[in-house]
């Protein structure tokens, strides 16, 4: 388990101390890393084989569509219904951004 439980916010550290705005879709890569799309911060995080939660590309409540790497990245509304996050076999994230209407992938 990552976040606390009826807090809302984006905070990232131990599992416990973290914190998600309407995480919305997950996925798992090979190694057992997990991507959750985190809609209303507008961001992509990851949770280690540790527990440690970190976003991955998006920075907190900045709205838009950019394809650039890290916290240049903008989203809106990423979410996971059914699969909105996925992991390729080769390490590509792809993820679906609803209020851009666009299906997003990052290396």
């Amino acid at each position: 388990m990552a976040g606390r439980a009826g807090n809302l916010g984006r905070a990232d550290g131990p599992s416990a101390g973290a914190a998600f705005h309407s995480p919305s879709g997950v996925a798992v890569d090979r190694k057992g890393m997990v991507y959750v799309a985190d809609s209303d911060n507008g961001a992509i995080r990851l949770i280690t084989l540790a527990g440690v939660v970190s976003k991955l590309v998006g920075p907190s409540h900045a709205k838009g569509s950019t394809d650039v790497p890290g916290a240049a990245a903008r989203f809106n509304y990423p979410v996971g219904l059914p699969i909105g996050v996925a992991v390729g076999a080769a390490g590509t994230v792809y993820v679906a951004d609803r209020h851009n209407h666009t299906i997003r992938a990052m290396k």
